[in-house]
């Protein structure tokens, strides 16, 4: 008995997508933590903010905070920039799920439709043989 090439192909497809649902599970846990990443270090802008600008503080926190004010920001702009990227991982692996799912439907498909024309060459044949015992029975 040959193997269906499409078995093999759709297997194929089975593991296709199961790695692009991983690649999709692991870009949207990379943009959790960019996402909290970037959180943090707004927070800790909001909190060296208010404190440089506590009537409490005085002239040390207000030069705490200008020399902290650029590393802030760069924490800051470094943390926006993953956010961004983890964005583009995730459409990105969200793309190729959408691809590999249609790569996976139309190997279902084929093999929808050679199940189809099987059992419609069967149906012939069943006909072709009933029809020829017709004809045998008539003759006899």
């Amino acid at each position: 008995m040959s193997r269906n090439p499409l078995i093999t192909l759709l297997r194929l497809r089975d593991a296709e997508l199961d790695d692009a649902k991983r690649t999709v599970a692991g870009a949207l846990v990379r943009e959790h933590a960019a996402s909290r990443r970037l959180e943090v270090e707004e927070a800790a802008l909001s909190r060296e903010m208010t404190m440089a600008t506590s009537m409490a503080g005085g002239d040390d926190c207000v030069d705490a905070f200008a020399r902290w004010l650029p590393i802030g920001r760069k924490a800051i702009g470094e943390a926006l920039i993953a956010c961004q990227v983890a964005a583009a991982e995730v459409d990105h692996a969200r793309t190729v799920l959408t691809l590999s799912r249609a790569g996976h439907r139309s190997v279902e498909m084929l093999m929808e439709k050679q199940t189809l024309q099987t059992a419609a060459e069967a149906a012939i044949r069943t006909q072709r043989e009933m029809d020829d015992l017709a004809l045998r029975l008539r003759s006899a």
